[in-house]
């Protein structure tokens, strides 16, 4: 509590609100269980791209709407019913639907994700001042690492190389429908949202706005374009990183229970560690975007060894450790796009609607990525593991270019510039 600057209250407040991330689990349990969730459906690797584009391209009106209303309505409200709508879809999944049905489920599956944006304004609220923002934030990956880790854990020691098959799979989708829609009720009658604000030091008192106004005022803003661009990059290189299980499995022959085990390890146990590691980095940096090229840096050469890597069984431990360390970077950028804007202190009126355009712009990062990917993969079962590393590079590179693109926008009108913390473009 103290590292974070938070009373008894405030720590007690920000784990509440931190439960509104599982409305999202939904979404991540299947692209964490990859093969089990192709298996169960019979899906293809283009079929799942296709589907993860309709999520991407759903979120959008979802983003704006939900972005609104957290300004203009509730940001309470949009913690918890997306937790309980996405609770709700998700019972609909374990029935066994078919291929139309899921192009449905999946469009309609980006509701889970809408608190985010409410959660991004909680955690802004709860910060003391500008330095402990990068704590703040980190703490949710660690949040999410532990109950994640604890979770999946039990299920892979429980079902063993049987967590693959479709009961055991859709039992695991039953359980993030239930902690959902828990999370969701658990908000709603125990997160304070006027408390946050009454004992904030961030908060910036400002009129309400109408949702067009609100948009118009929003995509104005240059920062928010140029953190959308930022956004791009991360979104992109989450469907790179979702390929790391089914690089393991299909190229170096290693047996489900233990992908699933990897997978766990990598993206919620080292989550704990990786999440606050981004936030203290960026916290000694005293902005993310310098804190993003060193993380680009190390990502890279993680990616490039991934795809000069031969795919051998002897060589199943240097692949695991590159998994494992490519995953391990990956979150520490994680907030490389809702901490951005945050550092700009925008208004509390448009917060909501500049992180909706933000996600908005970002998730162009997935149609991109995840169409490319699937294609290519189906086309060169192993080698497209490869070609998928590599242009995972190539998207990275332009994390290295977020303080000239942010220098850039501070010289146009409407910039946030003069709101923000750390002027030091030039350091």
């Amino acid at each position: 509590m103290r590292s974070l600057g938070l009373s008894k209250k405030g720590f007690a407040q920000l784990i509440i609100a931190l439960c509104s991330m599982l409305g999202s689990h939904l979404y991540f349990c299947m692209m964490l269980l990859y093969v089990p969730f192709q298996n169960c459906f019979g899906l293809t690797n283009t079929q799942i791209a296709v589907l993860l584009s309709i999520y991407s391209v759903t979120s959008i009106p979802f983003s704006v709407f939900f972005g609104w209303l957290s300004d203009a309505v509730s940001p309470k409200f949009c913690m918890y019913m997306p937790c309980l709508m996405s609770g709700l879809l998700g019972i609909i999944l374990c029935f066994d639907p078919g291929y139309t049905a899921l192009k449905l489920i999946f469009a309609l599956m980006p509701i889970g994700g809408m608190a985010w944006s409410s959660l991004i304004k909680c955690m802004k609220n709860l910060a003391r001042d500008n330095s402990y923002i990068g704590k703040i934030f980190g703490s949710a990956n660690t949040f999410d690492g532990l109950l994640s880790s604890a979770i999946y854990l039990f299920f892979i020691f429980y079902f063993g190389n049987s967590i693959g098959e479709p009961a055991n799979f859709r039992i695991i989708i039953w359980t993030c429908n239930i902690m959902s829609i828990m999370a969701g009720l658990l908000v709603l009658f125990f997160l304070d949202y006027d408390w946050i604000v009454a004992n904030s030091s961030n908060y910036t008192v400002t009129e309400k706005t109408s949702f067009v106004r609100g948009l118009i005022t929003a995509v104005k803003v240059p920062e928010v374009w140029a953190v959308g661009v930022l956004s791009i990059v991360y979104y992109a290189i989450t469907c790179v990183v979702n390929y790391t299980t089914p690089y393991l499995i299909n190229g170096f022959g290693i047996p489900i229970a233990y992908t699933t085990l990897f997978s766990v390890i990598s993206r919620y146990t080292l989550k704990t560690f990786a999440g606050n590691s981004g936030g203290r980095l960026r916290d000694r940096k005293g902005a993310m975007y310098k804190a993003l090229k060193p993380m680009s840096v190390v990502t890279s050469v993680t990616l490039l060894l991934m795809a000069v890597l031969p795919m051998k069984s002897s060589l199943v431990i240097p692949a695991c450790v590159l998994g494992a360390a490519l995953i391990y970077f990956y979150i520490m950028m994680s907030t490389a796009g809702s901490v951005t804007l945050t550092e700009y202190n925008p208004p509390a009126n448009l917060h909501g609607m500049m992180n909706a355009v933000v996600t908005i712009v970002g998730s162009l990062g997935t149609v991109f990525m995840s169409n490319i990917c699937g294609r290519i993969l189906d086309a060169w079962p192993l080698a497209g593991y490869r070609y998928c590393f590599l242009l995972g590079i190539a998207v990275e590179a332009i994390f290295f270019f977020s303080g000239d693109m942010l220098r850039l926008c501070s010289k146009l009108p409407n910039s946030m510039y003069k709101n923000r913390a750390d002027h030091a473009f030039d350091r």
